[in-house]
């Protein structure tokens, strides 16, 4: 993914004048609120926790094909845990897929 893009004023003059100002800002405004998750997520650290977040998915999905419980209850933790994980990764999946979306479409020619 092309994190360190960025819209310059004559990309979003000339998006503003294909789509109408209506639209633009609506586009302007996913960025916006976007941007700051989006440039989080390219740090070092963000990159850290992205990797992590799929690394305990992988693992918790291997424990409940293959790993020996001691309790149902113990089980069903864990499947919670990994519904929980699932979930988180795609909504922060989901915000940069959308920020990718609006950025790239304001930059087409």
């Amino acid at each position: 993914m092309g994190f360190n893009r960025k819209l310059t004023k004559e990309e979003f003059a000339g998006y503003v004048n294909r789509v109408g100002p209506g639209k633009a800002k609506e586009q302007f405004s996913i960025l916006g609120k976007l941007d700051a998750f989006v440039s989080a997520a390219n740090t070092p650290v963000g990159q850290e926790l992205l990797r992590d977040i799929r690394e305990q998915e992988v693992t918790l999905n291997v424990d409940q094909i293959m790993k020996y419980y001691a309790s149902p209850q113990e089980k069903e933790e864990d499947r919670l845990l990994l519904k929980a994980f699932v979930m988180i990764g795609l909504r922060w999946a989901d915000k940069i897929n959308k920020y990718e979306k609006a950025l790239t479409e304001m930059q087409k020619k």
